[in-house]
């Protein structure tokens, strides 16, 4: 189960926590990719969470129906194929 709590109206940080019914392995990474970078077709093993610090990146699910994400959008991924590209002109965070 994956629960998230809102910021609060003052600006202060979320919440976030992930129940899990057996051992798990949990792993955060930074990453960047330059302009005009892209990830290629690729999935992962179990649930990932993403939000872009700063720049824009095209993604697109296993059917190419693409979506923009900017600055501050987040979401969740899973094992579903997916791509996504740099929009640039900057690096995407």
């Amino acid at each position: 189960m994956f629960t998230v709590t809102e910021p609060h109206s003052d600006g202060s940080r979320f919440h976030a926590s992930i129940t899990t019914s057996g051992p798990s392995t949990l792993s955060i990474h930074d990453a960047a990719l330059g302009f005009p970078g892209q990830s290629g077709w690729h999935s992962h093993p179990g649930l990932v969470a993403v939000t872009v610090i700063s720049g824009s990146i095209e993604w697109f699910d296993e059917n190419c129906v693409r979506t923009v994400c900017n600055a501050g959008d987040s979401w969740m991924e899973g094992g579903q194929l997916h791509a996504f590209r740099n929009l640039g002109p900057a690096p995407c965070i």
